[in-house]
């Protein structure tokens, strides 16, 4: 038999977390409506070479979750985060950029968007006939490590963004899912011809269960605030803030949501979430645009699909200051198909990516380059 051709797309250290032996967990499958307790967890989340077939492509996602377990112990036991852009705090954003890119529902969601984009330009080739289209998808041969280059490329983006810890009050616990990073965006959900859940989007928030009783919550600091008290880092939720983050969990998962006890009222959550699940994984939209002589043109829009479950969150509040930047927004005739939190921050990034492909920076200073501090060594 191959060596580890079993790829996990969910690490199973993570899945651990929700299972009381440590050994299986208890689940509920989306599609046949049913729930499986027991379920061993070798078996969840994985596929046969998810990643392609060398063998450095999984080793090389693998090697950091023995550290990132060890963070996220460090924090359930501390009830703390790690400081900012300090070693942990790296680990941290770098984990959850991949976790979110590396699913089996990222790697449909890129292929769905790949087939739309090339099905718009094929069809006004003459050559190419309405059946033949029908016989064949466009996408990449490995999605999945597409994608999660993506994510690997763009995590120093999430590093702008406040963290924080949200606590499950007795009698209540945070389930988990199969594509468990969570993006949202409350403060441009009327938005809904475009994505605004990008990694660099004015308004994102990250919802991340890391254990039953622990959410990880990341967000535009420019737009909301976390909690009562300004400077507190750990804040308790209600219990009907953890049914609406269950509801978002479960309505982002490819196939089957987690859950540690039966605390998690898992069938209640699933009937909530079934209206909000997404029915596309990618928006193609082609465009007229004005054109010379016989020549026609268009312009091809592709986005992904965000969840928009109208979840009222009450441990998170708009700022004054927010509000009255989306009403001038929003009187604006011309509008951008992308809003970034923060330009300048952007066109950093973008060129450091440009300075690494010419040759004149390393992948390794992209911090210094971007936000121009040093990661210090250490965790909080």
């Amino acid at each position: 038999m191959p060596h580890n051709k079993s790829h996990h797309y969910v690490p199973r250290f993570y899945l651990r977390n929700f299972s009381q032996s440590g050994k299986s967990i208890d689940l509920f499958n989306i599609d046949s409506q049913r729930f499986i307790k027991n379920a061993p967890i070798r078996g969840q989340c994985c596929r046969d070479y998810f990643y392609g077939k060398n063998p450095e492509n999984e080793k090389g996602l693998s090697a950091a979750e023995g550290e990132v377990a060890q963070l996220f112990r460090l924090i359930s036991q501390q009830t703390r985060l790690p400081r900012y852009f300090t070693a942990g705090h790296l680990l941290l954003c770098f984990h959850i950029a991949t976790q979110a890119n590396r699913t089996q529902y990222a790697a449909d969601a890129l292929n769905a968007l790949a087939d739309g984009m090339m099905r718009e330009v094929m069809k006004h080739d003459r050559s190419v006939t309405h059946d033949m289209l029908a016989q064949v998808r466009f996408g990449y041969d490995d999605p999945a490590l597409v994608a999660t280059a993506y994510g690997a490329l763009g995590f120093p983006l999430l590093m702008d963004l406040e963290c924080r810890v949200l606590l499950a009050p007795r009698g209540t616990e945070f389930i988990t899912s199969d594509n468990p990073v969570v993006m949202y965006n409350q403060f441009m959900l009327w938005r809904a011809a475009v994505s605004n859940t990008g990694i660099a989007s004015k308004g994102l928030q990250i919802f991340f269960p890391i254990w039953p009783f622990l959410t990880l919550v990341m967000y535009d600091r420019d737009v909301y605030h976390f909690g009562r008290a300004k400077s507190a880092r750990v804040h308790m939720a209600s219990a009907i803030d953890v049914h609406e983050l269950n509801i978002l969990q479960a309505a982002a998962a490819s196939k089957n949501v987690y859950a540690f006890t039966s605390a998690a009222n898992i069938f209640k959550v699933a009937q909530d979430a079934a209206r909000y699940r997404r029915k596309e994984k990618a928006l193609v939209r082609a465009f007229p645009q004005p054109s010379e002589g016989n020549r026609k043109s268009e312009l091809i829009a592709t986005s992904h699909v965000d969840i928009r479950t109208n979840a009222m969150l009450g441990f998170m509040r708009v700022h004054k200051r927010a509000r009255a930047w989306l009403e001038d927004f929003r009187s604006q005739r011309f509008q951008p198909a992308a809003v970034v939190r923060d330009q300048a921050l952007v066109a950093r990034f973008e060129a450091h990516v440009e300075a690494v492909k010419d040759g004149r920076a390393t992948p390794e200073n992209a911090i210094e380059s971007i936000f121009g501090k040093s990661v210090v060594d250490g965790t909080f």
